[in-house]
């Protein structure tokens, strides 16, 4: 029965490869459809740190403090920060960008620098949120952590990547003296913006910037409870009102709330769009096994005569339907990892992504479309009488 099966859904190569083809279509769009939600909403769990932070930055900053440039904050403004209510810690940060003369970029502005306070030597290591790939955290001032979208970019650029151990050279803009910041970690959040820096200590971005060493171009506030930091952001608004320069706060998380929101939308979307596919590949093997049963009754009738019962024939049938299916899901599948593969080289960042979930989704997508597919043209086959079969009778 199995031999019967296997061989006749190879029998007629052109109707097989239309059921193949159909399938495979299906399920290279599923794939792809199905890869961009994992990595979105893998995008979205690597920007949950920012649920309780505040940045304040000066009015003029722009994106909020999150890119270089702006006015100069005192650091006095740290510590009245920091009596405020449901204020865990406030960290002086200094952004900056490293010169494309000393690192390659695909931003015309250079390389993001984020500067933090690595603390008092002895300190435990700084590492930015997420995991790291290589390598530890920063220690030392002159020790900084690459973020792994930097590596992508430079990749793009046809330059090497940095690991532990490499050496960017900068240039301080005051003393225009040469400084050495040797790379000691990698590290990946899956949120393309954090990704895309580099963190080191807070002077060594003074330093790019050529600020005074009581200045920072951001306050990053941590609160007790992200529900709070609506509140904290209005009362350290009302705190420095009148200051110089004028100071503006803003909340990642309220973004990432509503990006949340949004990816409910999408993920319908997506959904829909992959039960398409599914029905489509599920219409064409259900098409093309009815036409195989039509074609083929006078031989069902001929097997039945022979001692073959309806179980048999319905399960012959249901084989060859499932045998159609996987090889047309392993097609469209390998087609889909290779779009996914296409669009992560052109894009620079993993915003699609396959997952062990999204296989076993194919599989049983496999499974159900050649199931589905073919049972109603089992049980039409197996409905076939003998006597009317080799009568010549349909």
């Amino acid at each position: 029965m199995f031999s019967y099966a296997i061989a006749n859904a190879f029998r007629r190569w052109g109707i097989s490869l239309l059921a193949i083809a159909g399938v495979g279509l299906g399920t290279m769009l599923m794939t792809v459809l199905m890869s961009l939600n994992a990595g979105l909403h893998t995008r979205l769990a690597g920007t949950s740190h920012l649920a309780g932070e505040i940045i304040v930055a000066a009015a003029d900053a722009p994106l909020g403090g999150a890119l270089a440039g702006g006015s100069p904050l005192s650091l006095a403004m740290a510590q009245t920060i920091g009596q405020l209510p449901h204020v865990v810690a406030v960290e002086p940060r200094a952004v900056a960008a490293i010169p494309t003369t000393a690192l390659a970029s695909v931003l015309p502005t250079g390389v993001p620098f984020i500067g933090v306070d690595l603390g008092d030597p002895g300190s435990p290591a700084v590492t930015p949120p997420g995991d790291l790939l290589e390598g530890r955290g920063a220690r030392a001032p002159n020790e900084i952590v690459v973020g792994a979208q930097v590596n992508a970019a430079l990749r793009q650029l046809g330059q090497g990547d940095l690991h532990p151990g490499n050496v960017v050279k900068i240039y301080k803009l005051k003393t225009r003296e040469e400084e050495d910041l040797t790379v000691v970690g990698v590290f990946e959040t899956h949120d393309a913006l954090t990704d895309g820096v580099i963190y080191g200590d807070v002077q060594v971005a003074r330093d790019l910037l050529g600020l005074d060493s009581d200045k920072a171009t951001a306050l990053d506030v941590e609160v007790d409870d992200a529900s709070n930091a609506s509140a904290v952001a209005r009362a350290i608004a009302d705190r420095l009102q009148g200051t110089q320069p004028p100071i503006q706060t803003s909340l990642p998380g309220r973004g990432l709330a509503e990006l949340s929101g949004a990816m409910g939308l999408l993920d319908e979307f997506l959904l829909a769009g992959s039960l398409v596919a599914a029905g489509a590949g599920g219409m064409s093997i259900f098409i093309i096994m009815m036409m195989s049963v039509t074609e083929r009754r006078r031989e069902f009738g001929i097997l039945k005569a022979a001692g073959w019962s309806n179980r048999d024939v319905r399960l012959a049938v249901l084989i060859e339907s499932l045998i159609l299916s996987v090889f047309g899901a392993d097609a469209g599948f390998a087609l889909g990892a290779l779009a996914v593969a296409l669009l992560r080289r052109l894009i620079g960042t993993d915003v699609v992504v396959i997952t062990p979930t999204l296989i076993a989704e194919v599989a049983a997508f496999t499974l159900v479309v050649g199931g589905i597919g073919g049972i109603v043209p089992a049980l039409r086959a197996a409905r076939s009488r003998p006597i009317e079969m080799l009568r010549g009778g349909y």
